[in-house]
């Protein structure tokens, strides 16, 4: 087994960051436990995409809101639906409260809308 997590370190010009750190057990040849060894990676790069990411989506939520503008994805692979909490609003539903299929989302769909709808779903 080996132990991994994310600590904070301090550079020599007192700057704090953050560093993936992985621990493992070195054995002899007999399978005593001799000593461990440690190996650092700096993680400051994937904090900052991480920060910047969360930015980016709080801005298009707000986006969304104040446009009363949505977004989605679909799978065709898996039929796997995300919608963005605006479009839920737009369907008059709470965000995150029903699991979003294409079947769900089709019967939503004024039926004389469904047949244009179900040929560009083919395409």
């Amino acid at each position: 087994g080996y132990w991994q997590g994310e600590i904070w370190n301090r550079r020599k010009n007192g700057e704090i960051y953050p560093e993936w750190l992985t621990i493992s057990p070195i054995f002899d040849n007999g399978g005593l436990l001799t000593h461990y060894v440690g190996m650092f990676t700096d993680f400051s790069s994937v904090k900052q995409t991480e920060n910047a990411l969360r930015e980016s989506r709080s801005a298009l939520a707000r986006a969304q809101r104040i446009a009363h503008l949505g977004n989605w994805s679909y799978r065709v692979a898996d039929g796997h639906t995300e919608w963005s909490e605006e479009l839920y609003r737009i369907f008059g539903r709470e965000p995150q409260s029903v699991q979003i299929t294409y079947d769900l989302l089709r019967s939503w769909i004024h039926p004389d809308d469904q047949k244009q709808h179900d040929t560009y779903h083919e395409r």
